[in-house]
């Protein structure tokens, strides 16, 4: 877990906004897992606090949100995209390889969970690979799960990311297809 002090990335934070003014959004990127951080939460409050009109965003793999700080942090954020690329535990492994003590139906139920009390605006985001997780199977398994979380828009990538190529415009058309009796916006990365 990432430790450095509060104070100091604040500091950072503060002195960007000083020479730049105030942004939008502060994002916590997808360049690691944002809730790792063990000050997760109390620097989201600090930056609250200081700078009301600026929103945080994150983007999460959703592993730690059986966590309660996990997702009392996460609620401080405007703006959030969870990761979720399987609900089918064999594709959920081959495609994330978590630790061994991650289970995907706790994860699964915890990001309901969260869901179901955010306020913010809320994107789930899938890569879809090639021979990993495109088939119909996976996708109606998915979509089931998309009608319960409820989504402000999914966001997907098409990639080939360990896999045996790219996914071809057949499978776009597809999943657009599969896609076109739900309740929410989708759109590609």
């Amino acid at each position: 877990m990432f430790t450095a002090p509060v104070n100091r990335i604040f500091q950072e934070v503060s002195d960007h906004i000083e020479k730049n003014g105030e942004p939008d959004h502060i994002w916590y990127s997808c360049k690691g897992e944002p809730t790792l951080y063990v000050f997760f939460g109390s620097l989201n409050k600090k930056i609250k606090a200081a700078y009301p009109n600026v929103k945080l965003a994150s983007w999460t793999n959703c592993t730690l949100m059986c966590r309660e700080d996990v997702c009392e942090a996460l609620n401080l954020c405007d703006f959030l995209i969870a990761d979720l690329d399987s609900v089918i535990d064999e594709f959920f492994q081959l495609i994330n390889r978590p630790h061994e003590r991650l289970k995907l139906d706790e994860m699964l139920a915890s990001l309901l969970e969260f869901r179901n009390g955010y306020k913010g605006t809320f994107w789930l985001h899938t890569v879809f690979l090639k021979d990993f997780n495109d088939s119909n199977v996976s996708i109606n398994a998915l979509k089931k799960h998309l009608l319960k979380l409820k989504p402000d828009l999914f966001f997907i990538s098409l990639a080939d990311r360990g896999a045996e190529g790219p996914l071809h415009e057949e499978f776009k058309a597809n999943l657009e297809k599969q896609l076109a009796d739900m309740p929410f916006k989708y759109q590609y990365e």
